[in-house]
């Protein structure tokens, strides 16, 4: 039986990622502000943020803030969240770019005129329905992508890139054809000798291409895994407007799986399209977690697998779905056996569509990240403050900001 770990593509701990040039900066407007729950005043992270009128997007950070660079002759931007009411923004209103503050309105959790199936189902008729709720012809995606490792507390390497991602149909049988293509990007990693540590762990920037398991069914979506699994329907929750089934899921008691997963699928009541995945790996036989998370390690280190947690969204623009954002979260320890200090590591990596348009052609294959490519080795070092120019981006967080500074103050000394 596949799993999820046959499509993981080979990265180093410390590794990251590019795309195409953008539409020139006097073209563009730059858009920014926060997005806040009108109720409680929190912060709302993994908004969705889209111009109506083209296929720019972005989303926002941890802390709420978003930046989006748009054509000048935008007149609307929709923020979108999960359990909460569409936000539509219109240019013309605002006396300001920046700093704009926008109050989103939570959304009822209650199905209405909506006919209920069994959990089951909703998602093999969700299947069922791929090749008619996602693109029928090949689609080229821009996107941006950040990997960061977090040593306890602390950041200890920073890798961010703008990337070509060509998608084939989601008719075809065939996802070996899609590609990764390296634009630009950049990197700042630790000058400490010991916050460096010779560890490779599935994942990386190919995980845009395996990790839409919408296109490549095999690996999960598909009769022969889900049959381990049960289902069980939870209160509906709204995206964009949109009522979505909330169908959570787990192993089978007594089931027998070479690695285990629960989690969350989000599906439109409506087309009974994808919109969002969850997954979490059991992480409680620490050798099949291992054998799962772990490429390489030095012998002697000791891998102490916690948790992988994966988030896969998708956006509805009218028509068909498309792949808009993935984040994958790797929490371990290590420690080496004849010392015996554990160490606790977080490495996170973000996949963001920035836009998307219909491929004409396939990219030469002469600029494809391979499977065994290590980005680090492709990337600039971390030292031009306009590097991004007129890309969209992930705006870093708060938190990641004072870390960045941190690390090129102590690169410089």
């Amino acid at each position: 039986m596949k799993t999820l770990r046959n499509i993981l593509t080979i990265a180093c701990l410390l590794v990251g990622l590019s795309l195409q040039a953008q539409a020139p900066a006097d073209s563009l407007l730059r858009i920014s502000g926060k997005v806040l729950n009108v109720e409680s005043g929190e912060a709302i992270s993994e908004a969705e943020v889209h111009v109506t009128s083209s296929s720019v997007s972005t989303i926002t950070n941890e802390d709420g803030f978003f930046s989006l660079k748009c054509p000048k002759d935008v007149e609307v931007v929709v923020f979108s969240a999960l359990g909460y009411r569409d936000y539509f923004l219109r240019i013309s209103a605002l006396n300001s770019l920046d700093d704009i503050t926008i109050l989103m309105r939570p959304s009822a959790t209650i199905l209405k005129n909506v006919q209920v199936f069994s959990a089951e189902n909703i998602v093999r008729s969700a299947i069922e329905k791929i090749e008619e709720n996602y693109p029928a012809q090949p689609m080229l995606y821009k996107t941006f992508y950040r990997e960061t490792v977090k040593k306890k507390s602390r950041y200890v390497s920073v890798i961010e890139a703008v990337q070509d991602i060509y998608k084939h149909s989601y008719e075809s049988d065939r996802p070996e054809i899609d590609r990764v293509y390296i634009e630009k990007g950049r990197r700042l990693m630790s000058q400490r000798s010991k916050d460096t540590i010779a560890v490779h762990v599935e994942g990386g920037p190919s995980e845009a291409l395996y990790l839409d398991l919408v296109k490549n069914r095999e690996f999960f979506l598909n009769d022969e895994n889900l049959y381990f699994y049960e289902f069980t329907l939870d209160n509906s929750q709204s995206i964009s407007d949109r009522v979505q089934y909330v169908v959570r899921f787990r192993p089978r008691l007594g089931a027998i799986l070479d690695y285990r997963y629960s989690g969350t699928f989000f599906i439109d009541a409506r087309t009974l399209a994808f919109t969002r995945i969850e997954l979490s790996l059991d992480c409680s036989n620490k050798q099949q977690a291992t054998e799962f998370m772990l490429r390489h390690k030095p012998v002697g280190l000791r891998f102490r697998p916690q948790a992988l947690t994966t988030v896969i969204n998708y956006y509805f623009d009218g028509e068909r779905s498309h792949i808009s954002y993935i984040r994958n979260v790797f929490d371990f320890g290590c420690d080496w056996k004849k010392r015996g200090l554990y160490t606790h590591y977080l490495v996170t990596s973000e996949n963001l569509v920035t836009h998307r348009e219909q491929a004409e052609s396939r990219p030469p294959r002469r600029r494809t990240f391979g499977k065994y490519d290590v980005l680090d080795k492709k990337v600039d070092d971390f030292n031009d403050p306009l590097f991004w120019n007129d890309y969209n981006i992930l705006e870093p967080s708060e938190s990641l900001e004072n870390a960045l500074r941190k690390l090129i103050k102590r690169a410089a000394e």
